[in-house]
């Protein structure tokens, strides 16, 4: 006789990892099935499947930043396989065998990034997920002519680390989650030429870094985590000619400052604390 799948096994297939705080990550699909069984057994086919449904319907859902690679979060430690080393990943790249460099479990330090090269033109991605990568590390980095996505989780990259990649001509994507950069920072990357996606978290940006964010007019997507942005900086921001999509988790925009953002610009695709904005809501934050 077929038998429902239980609770907890429906509960590890659709929710496989959890994401950290400052990421985000996708829903996972939940595929509709139809077993075959007996004929005499499948007037209990409606009643599993009805199971299935309503268990997944009722998991929670998150947002993703555009950009943002989660395909590592939804894979447990033990299925995910482990890293190459860095010199294989670069033999690879060099062979002609990919365009990435990735890290998702490694520890990665700035003496690793030294074996960067500027020949290493195949090379488009860039994540380290788990290490301490310094501003030294950013001048290997900056060496990279056609860097497009650089992700950085877990580094205190400073001021001075931006102004090693702040004129980098093709870098599209920037994702520094834990980094401990200042304003002054923030506006050296207005020289990057090619910026559509800005993601950065630091203690030390206040609200006044709206200001600098809204000099970067190519930014397409902005999320900013744990920065105190207010309603004015909300309204500097909004002058971005290009944006159209924004994510502020732990902002200081009061629902009033939401309702004139809503207003006003319509078309801007907006998340809060990882929460799709819905002007319905009694409280935006």
């Amino acid at each position: 006789m077929f038998s429902a799948p239980s609770q907890s096994t429906l509960s590890q297939s659709l929710h496989p990892g959890k994401p950290r705080r400052g990421d985000s990550q996708d829903p996972i699909p939940v595929r509709r099935f139809t077993p075959r069984l007996p004929k005499q057994n499948r007037t209990l086919a409606p009643l599993a499947l009805g199971l299935l449904l309503c268990v997944a319907c009722n998991q929670p859902e998150s947002a993703q930043t555009p950009g943002e690679d989660t395909s590592a979060s939804q894979t447990t430690t033990a299925e995910r396989p482990a890293d190459l080393t860095i010199q294989e990943q670069l033999t690879n790249g060099r062979s002609g065998s990919g365009s990435k460099v990735q890290f998702v479990e490694s520890q990665i330090d700035d003496d690793a990034l030294q074996l960067l090269d500027a020949s290493d033109d195949w090379l488009k991605t860039l994540t380290v997920d788990r290490g301490r990568i310094t501003d030294e590390g950013m001048r290997a980095v900056a060496r990279l002519p056609e860097l497009i996505h650089l992700r950085l989780r877990e580094s205190p990259i400073t001021d001075a680390g931006l102004r090693e990649i702040a004129q980098h001509p093709k870098l599209q994507i920037l994702n520094l989650p834990q980094s401990m950069v200042t304003t002054e920072g923030v506006r050296e990357l207005a020289q990057l030429p090619s910026l559509k996606n800005l993601r950065l978290g630091s203690e030390r940006l206040g609200p006044e870094v709206a200001d600098a964010i809204s000099k970067l007019e190519s930014l397409r997507t902005l999320h900013l985590i744990g920065v105190p942005i207010n309603d004015d900086g909300l309204k500097q921001i909004a002058t971005l000619p290009r944006l159209s999509s924004l994510y502020l988790d732990d902002a200081e925009v009061s629902g009033e400052g939401w309702d004139w953002f809503q207003e006003n610009h319509p078309k801007i695709h907006v998340h809060v604390n990882q929460r799709h904005l819905d002007r319905s809501l009694p409280d935006h934050h």
